[in-house]
């Protein structure tokens, strides 16, 4: 029988791996050119074509996964919510200029 550790880890796991696709699906949408590529670059043609043909749509997951990651950051890092809630939201109308509102990332 599984912990519950066991299975937010494994959820953990699961979305972060699915994060990584999600990251590489919007940059081949975004800029298809230099994705491809970059994807030739680092593996042969056969592997980069599998890697490109089973990126997910972003448009039509990212929603599921952004939601699955809420429910285990409440339950893992609740103090951390909020951060990750600011991180992916759409940006709000600023009226001044600060280290909130300008990072240097």
């Amino acid at each position: 029988m599984t912990s519950n550790l066991d299975k937010y880890k494994n959820d953990l796991n699961k979305l972060v791996s699915e994060g990584e696709l999600l990251s590489n699906a919007i940059q081949y949408e975004c800029l298809p050119e230099e994705f491809e590529s970059q994807v030739r670059e680092a593996m042969d043609e056969d592997q980069s074509r599998a890697v490109i043909k089973n990126l997910p749509i972003f448009k039509n997951n990212y929603q599921g996964w952004y939601s699955e990651s809420l429910v285990i950051i409440k339950i893992m890092l609740p103090d951390r919510l909020d951060d990750f809630i600011q991180h992916y939201e759409k940006p709000k109308g600023r009226k001044e200029i600060g280290i909130v509102t300008c990072p240097l990332s």
